[in-house]
């Protein structure tokens, strides 16, 4: 591939599978594959060098790009003031959902935001400095967790404690047995329910607020 990348253009993506198996007594077992597309790099053509040899003779010629179109780099962050720009013009679940985050985020002690760089806008809901929720606009809108940090420590547990961040933990798994299951747990707004998260949010920052109240 690396061979051949002057004349043959391509992009660098990097695409996650979630595997979901079928659930049967007897038969063969089916499985579906859902790609996400987690991240991905484009490439913005400014020139074009274009160099001829004819005996001995050598040309040098600069071109400009045709169309004169605008790619976007994916691998520049989303920030508050475009994510929510954003959500507005998404669907209600999405917008409302977007909307209630942030009344979390003035509402309680320790939460901030951060942005991805995902094509159609992350965000990363953060306590005491630790990534305990992301929420996407793309597909449909869906939300994925990172139970463990690099190290192998709970986000959930250096955000909100032992206790909490296991009640947290606990609730997520019943809220969502299967998305939790996974490496990454991902749930999907429309076949999840995503937005049930929201209730549980409130619950364990109101008790972490009444555990560290502010000064």
């Amino acid at each position: 591939m690396l061979g051949k990348h002057v004349g043959n253009g391509w992009d660098l993506a990097l695409v996650e599978l979630s595997v979901f198996e079928q659930q049967i007594d007897s038969g063969p077992k089916q499985f579906l594959l859902v790609p996400h597309l987690v991240g991905g790099i484009a490439v913005e053509q400014r020139q074009v060098l274009l160099v001829r040899i004819e005996d001995n003779r050598t040309q040098v010629e600069v071109q400009e790009p045709k169309g004169g179109s605008v790619v976007v780099n994916r691998a520049n962050k989303w920030d508050e003031e475009r994510f929510f720009a954003a959500a507005e013009l998404a669907a209600a679940p999405l917008r409302d959902f977007a909307r209630q985050l942030r009344q979390l985020r003035d509402s309680h002690a320790g939460v901030a935001f951060d942005f991805g760089a995902a094509k159609d806008g992350s965000l990363i809901f953060r306590k005491n400095g630790t990534n305990i929720m992301e929420f996407f606009l793309g597909y449909g809108g869906y939300i994925r967790f990172r139970p463990v940090n690099d190290a192998e420590e709970s986000n959930f547990v250096n955000a909100l404690g032992e206790q909490l961040g296991g009640r947290y933990r606990d609730r997520l798994q019943s809220l969502f047995p299967r998305g939790m299951a996974m490496g990454y747990p991902t749930v999907n707004f429309k076949a999840d329910g995503a937005a049930k998260v929201l209730s549980l949010l409130e619950e364990v920052l109101k008790a972490s607020d009444s555990e560290n109240p502010r000064i």
